[in-house]
């Protein structure tokens, strides 16, 4: 559901091109910042694993960056606070702004 809203399941799409440099890419719409929290992630549980900026694109890897963040930060949250942390950061889901994320979201889960 999340890459049905992020990309419309576009491995290649680019947003925020506005944000040089920071742009949201690939099926997930992962910025920089992600890879960085990832990569942090990783290193605190002691693996030699790392990801670099251009693995956003791949649609594999992105998946796995996603499920070490949400592992880590959202073991026991329910859908609503993932996807609302994933679209606003880590008090997204107190952020109004998220909250019509969290339709589409929702009609991607239950309307497919």
């Amino acid at each position: 559901a999340l890459i049905l809203v992020e990309s419309r399941g576009n491995d290649s799409a680019i947003g925020d091109r506005h944000l040089v440099g920071n742009e949201a890419v690939g099926a997930l719409q992962i910025r920089p910042i992600m890879v960085r929290e990832v990569n942090r992630i990783l290193k605190i549980q002691k693996s030699d694993k790392r990801y670099k900026l251009k693995d956003r694109f791949d649609r594999e890897k992105t998946i796995e960056m996603f499920m070490i963040w949400k592992n880590y930060h959202h073991k026991d949250s329910d859908f609503e606070k993932i996807a609302r942390n994933w679209n606003g950061g880590p008090s997204g889901y107190k952020k109004s702004r998220t909250e019509k994320y969290w339709v589409k979201v929702q009609k991607e889960l239950y309307d497919s």
